[in-house]
């Protein structure tokens, strides 16, 4: 566990470094260069980038609650594991969007509404932090050759919200370094959770988890 909190002060302080300096506006140029000549839109690049939306990802999660009731313990542990990583990514993106409130490519007015204003904001990029987040837990769950295609698809993902041009690059780059926090915080809280769940009567939650 001691490994998870020492990897969990490294990525809180890479994430700052990366935030310092995109605040700082020394990034913009970047920014701006890799918005006008890296885009792309086609069906693989939206198929690619949906496979990390929270609506795709909590349909897959629910696919895997229903299957762990008749597969193993272990499968169960890990569907809980990754609901709870589900939950940290989307509290994190969505405190962190609304602190720095930094426009998407295109800009305008704030919107009305939480959820408008969370749409509205980009930094960092709630996809590249659950793809990021999901390719380190599952690639160290079942390691080679598993964590290559993972990590190969999450930097997909990062990739396709430049593309598609609903990030900046320091967005992407800022939401990868979050999804390292997310893993190692979900890691850190698993056993924790489990326990409070047990001790208010909840632990039914946890079912065959």
């Amino acid at each position: 566990m001691g490994c998870y909190y020492r990897s969990l002060f490294y990525s809180l302080a890479g994430f700052t470094l990366i935030t310092l300096v995109v605040l700082s506006g020394l990034t913009r140029s970047l920014d701006e260069y890799a918005y006008a000549h890296f885009r792309a839109y086609n069906s693989l690049v939206v198929l690619v980038t949906e496979t990390a939306s929270i609506g795709f990802l909590g349909v897959a999660w629910l696919i895997l609650v229903a299957v762990s009731f008749f597969r193993s313990r272990r499968l169960g542990k890990l569907t809980f594991k990754l609901g709870l990583l589900l939950v940290v990514s989307a509290v994190l993106d969505a405190v962190l969007k609304l602190v720095f409130r930094i426009p998407r490519p295109g800009g305008g007015a704030v919107p009305e509404g939480l959820l408008r204003a969370l749409e509205f904001f980009s930094y960092p990029s709630g996809h590249a932090t659950r793809a990021v987040a999901i390719s380190l837990l599952l690639g160290g769950e079942y390691g080679y050759p598993w964590n290559i295609l993972l990590y190969t698809w999450a930097t997909a993902v990062c990739l396709t919200r430049v593309l598609l041009g609903v990030h900046w690059l320091s967005d992407v780059v800022g939401g990868a370094a979050a999804g390292f926090i997310v893993s190692y915080a979900t890691e850190i809280l698993d056993i924790p959770v489990r326990r409070l769940l047990k001790l208010i009567h909840l632990d039914f939650i946890l079912g065959s988890m």
